[in-house]
């Protein structure tokens, strides 16, 4: 069934991009109305992030684009933000480690789902992947909000999401890499 590339699931994926700059300007205001804008335009893009694909299966509205564009989105989303929280010192100095094995995951992953798609367009998102997602959004949601309100709970709680984030992001990156080298076999 051939869709319309311009649906609601593909503007929210547009949208969760066009936030960028408004995002990183926030970071650069350094005050805590700017850093609840930053919060909250993280949630929002977190929240659109869900929807857009949910949206796309359940109204049957997948398209080239959105399967190109959203893992791109998000992939931009979470980085971006990953080095706004380093580049601002937002994070204790050892989550660094768990942050750069997620941005590592994102790049290595992006590259396998290009290769796979050039042979291929079964390329899906696995359940480990979309728990990494939610865990990892959760992880730098935690990590803004303490910004705020520098709260120890709330550290101690987004540090544990983002070090299970990080290797659920170890975990599924082997998962697409046995699924990527299972579909060049099938597909010589």
């Amino acid at each position: 069934m051939k869709h319309n590339n311009l649906n609601v699931s593909n503007t929210l994926t547009v949208l969760r991009i066009l936030m960028l700059p408004l995002l990183i300007f926030c970071f650069f205001k350094n005050n805590k109305t700017f850093d609840l804008l930053a919060f909250s335009i993280f949630v929002f893009g977190s929240i659109t992030d869900y929807l857009d694909g949910l949206y796309a299966r359940k109204k049957q509205q997948t398209t080239k684009l959105g399967q190109t564009l959203d893992p791109l989105a998000d992939k931009l989303f979470v980085t971006t933000t990953i080095a706004l929280i380093l580049g601002f010192n937002l994070t204790e100095k050892y989550n660094i480690i768990a942050m750069i094995i997620i941005m590592c995951r994102e790049i290595i992953v992006s590259n396998m789902r290009s290769k796979v798609q050039e042979k291929s367009d079964n390329f899906t998102t696995s359940m480990m992947s979309k728990v990494k997602t939610c865990t990892q959004m959760l992880a730098l949601s935690g990590i803004l909000l303490n910004n705020i309100c520098h709260n120890s709970y709330i550290s101690i709680i987004s540090t544990l999401l983002l070090w299970l984030s990080s290797i659920l992001a170890i975990s599924s990156c082997y998962q697409y890499f046995y699924r990527y080298k299972t579909i060049l076999i099938e597909n010589k």
